[in-house]
């Protein structure tokens, strides 16, 4: 694990652990709803109600293209973040069999760290620019602010 080879004390080590986690998480919830569940607020919803159909279908297009390095390479952001957050926080499944745990352990440990935290950054950042331009839309056709 790259924490631990940073040199960091124990508390600093779950410090990071726990942020991680929260990162992952975070993603997870604003993000990556399933398709079904229309009503949850996730960004692609939130736009989906006020009209913003395209830019939804953009953001989720952008969190399926497969962009990570390494072991994740095969792996959208989609498919990563779900993985590990249904697997191993949200949901610690005590029937998951030893080969998906050491599979899930393997995208947790790759995922932040190294190239692929760019990566990471970059689809965040990717679904950011839309959002933000529906923002500025929203507001110059709303609140006619030029």
């Amino acid at each position: 694990n790259n924490i631990e080879s940073a040199d960091l004390g124990e508390d600093e080590v779950l410090l990071m652990s726990a942020l991680k986690d929260i990162i992952l998480v975070g993603s997870r919830a604003m993000f990556l709803e399933g398709v079904g569940l229309r009503k949850n607020f996730t960004l692609q919803n939130c736009l989906k109600v006020a009209g913003f159909e395209d830019e939804s279908k953009k953001i989720d297009s952008i969190f399926h293209e497969k962009r990570f390095a390494g072991f994740i390479s095969d792996y959208s952001f989609s498919k990563a973040v779900r993985d590990v957050v249904n697997k191993k926080i949200a949901h610690r499944d005590g029937s998951i069999s030893d080969k998906a745990k050491l599979r899930i352990s393997k995208i947790e440990s790759e995922i932040l760290s190294g190239i692929n935290l760019s990566f990471y950054i970059s689809y965040i950042y990717d679904a950011h620019e839309i959002y933000n331009s529906v923002v500025m839309k929203y507001a110059a056709d709303s609140l006619s602010i030029n």
